[in-house]
């Protein structure tokens, strides 16, 4: 950048030095030099003004486009002068950037299809900012070429990945910052997916435990009590029925904990019932006893 700031104002000392038409009155600056006017007519100019606010025009150009950069009221312009013309960058004597006519800025290619067009790794050190001004949708697009792409979407509905491949949502959070899988009704729930799961582990934080059931003041259930409730309802006491899991789901937590429940009960019983026996057994054999004396 420092080398082609100096070429300009190389120039531009070229110019006042060789101009051949100056003109100076009221801290006015005016002067122009040509290359072969009668052939070419291929203007090098500078001009400068002081009291109006332009402080001078420096440039090379012709009437089919050129170079020209300006300081007017602060700003500084680097232009072509026709609508077909591209403003290129080179490097190495190849073409490291280029701003087309539409101001697209293409960066490692030749043709820019966005307002910024990169071709190659692009690095952001601290955030990148993508936003709208309208209603739509903002959109960041990962295409491989010649397949399907990707893309990341915040709109209305929240913020989503898009596979335009199967033209579905695949991922979903929504303004709640619920995340849906394979849905984007999450049901107030923060992670709902549609479709199996696998993992190696799941952990489930659930309170109450069934340990109470051990404690001495709990109350067993008789046999003849879960006989009677089975019947007349068709499931374990505590335990959801199938119409309760069909419309509302399975809870894992709750369901583990009640079948643990259950178990529990079943094992206190089983060894009341095996007290019962043993008793049993001890008062057959004394009379036993008695009988084959």
């Amino acid at each position: 950048m420092k080398k082609f700031l100096f070429s300009i104002v190389a120039i531009a000392c070229s110019l006042i030095v060789r101009a051949q038409n100056p003109h100076i009155a009221d801290n006015y600056i005016l002067q122009t030099t040509t290359i072969n006017p009668a052939a070419n007519h291929v203007p090098l100019y500078t001009v400068w003004k002081y009291n109006n606010q332009q402080v001078g025009s420096i440039g090379y150009g012709s009437d089919n486009g050129g170079l020209y950069m300006s300081n007017s009221i602060g700003d500084m312009f680097l232009s072509t002068t026709t609508s077909t013309n591209s403003i290129r960058f080179n490097t190495n004597n190849s073409q490291a950037m280029r701003i087309s006519p539409e101001g697209r800025v293409s960066i490692g290619r030749n043709d820019a299809r966005f307002t910024l067009d990169v071709e190659g790794a692009t690095g952001v050190k601290s955030s990148l900012w993508v936003k709208t001004n309208s209603t739509n949708s903002s959109e960041i697009i990962l295409e491989k070429q010649n397949q399907s792409y990707y893309s990341i979407v915040a709109n209305n509905a929240g913020f989503l990945f898009y596979n335009h491949g199967t033209g579905n949502s695949f991922l979903q959070a929504d303004a709640n910052d619920n995340i849906g899988l394979g849905t984007a009704d999450t049901k107030g729930h923060k992670l709902a997916v549609s479709g199996s799961i696998i993992a190696t582990r799941v952990k489930v934080q659930q309170t109450p435990w069934p340990d109470y059931v051990f404690e001495p003041d709990y109350q067993l259930p008789s046999l003849a009590a879960l006989e009677t409730y089975v019947k007349t309802h068709k499931h374990l006491p505590g335990v959801p029925t199938a119409k309760e899991v069909t419309e509302n789901g399975l809870d894992v937590g709750s369901t583990q904990a009640a079948l643990l429940e259950k178990i529990e009960e079943l094992t206190l019983i089983i060894i009341e019932q095996h007290k019962k026996l043993e008793a049993q057994e001890k008062r057959l054999k004394a009379v036993e006893k008695k009988l084959y004396k």
